[in-house]
């Protein structure tokens, strides 16, 4: 059985199964980054994207790009511009039990338009985030 893959804090990283290794490995790009790509369908956007810059601290700061969240969005995209991980989850998110980004990385959500939740990232000290909202 393949053991999911963790950072020095026991923090699991980012990771994909590999069916030839039978093993997890952890997805790296540049600088140790993850660079990933997102394959699917999205809807045909109705309204030009709406982007904003978040700082997130060492509180749950919740993601949108301008003001508040975009009603409709079907997609969430985070970049995290800056030096240190941040980890993305719901309000009550932590640095032990949210998802990392690592620097550099983007993390695309797809979202069910008719919903209304909330995205939230923490990081241990400060990080700029960029969030691009999609309708």
């Amino acid at each position: 059985m393949a053991t999911l893959l963790k950072d020095a804090a026991g923090v699991p990283v980012p990771q994909y199964y590999n069916d030839g290794t039978a093993a997890y490995e952890q997805i790296k790009g540049q600088n140790g980054g993850a660079n990933m790509n997102v394959i699917g369908a999205f809807d045909a956007l109705t309204q030009a994207p709406v982007t904003g810059v978040v700082t997130v601290g060492s509180s749950a700061t919740e993601l949108y790009a301008s003001g508040a969240r975009l009603a409709g969005r079907h997609a969430l995209v985070i970049y995290n511009s800056s030096g240190s991980t941040i980890y993305i989850g719901d309000s009550g998110v932590t640095t032990s039990t949210g998802f990392p980004v690592l620097a550099g990385d983007t993390l695309v959500l797809t979202i069910d338009p008719n919903s209304d939740f909330a995205v939230y990232a923490i990081t241990a000290s400060s990080a700029v985030v960029r969030v691009m909202e999609l309708k």
